[in-house]
C-alpha cells in the first residue's frame, strides 16, 4: 500500500509517483542512449575537432615563454591555450567514451 498525498485535481498515491519516477529514469536512459549514439556516429568530425584544438595548442604555447606578460597578446595567448585545451579535452574525452563503448 502507498502513502496519499493531495495536488491539484485530485489525490496521487505512492505507487503511482514511484511507477511514474520509474518512467522517467527509462527516458533518461534512453536520452543519454541516444546522446551516446550520436556523438559516436561523428566520431570522424569530433577527431577533426580534437586535432584542430591539439594543434592549435601546440602552436600557442610558444607564446607564453616569448611574449611579455604585461601585454595584451599574452592575455590572448592564455585565453586561447585555455580554449584549445577544453576543446582537446571535450574532444578526447568523446573519443576515448566512444573507444570505450565499442569494445
Amino acid at each position: 500500500m502507498g502513502y496519499e498525498y493531495r495536488v491539484v485535481g485530485g489525490t496521487r498515491r505512492g505507487s503511482d509517483v514511484s511507477e511514474s519516477a520509474d518512467a522517467n529514469e527509462a527516458d533518461a536512459r534512453e536520452s543519454r542512449e541516444v546522446l551516446a549514439e550520436a556523438l559516436c556516429a561523428r566520431s570522424r568530425k569530433i577527431l577533426a575537432v580534437f586535432t584542430i584544438a591539439v594543434v592549435f595548442l601546440f602552436l600557442q604555447l610558444p607564446y607564453l615563454v616569448v611574449v611579455e606578460q604585461d601585454s595584451s597578446l599574452f592575455v590572448v595567448a592564455v585565453l586561447n591555450v585555455i580554449g584549445s585545451s577544453a576543446f582537446a579535452l571535450a574532444s578526447g574525452s568523446v573519443l576515448w567514451f566512444c573507444r570505450e563503448r565499442e569494445m
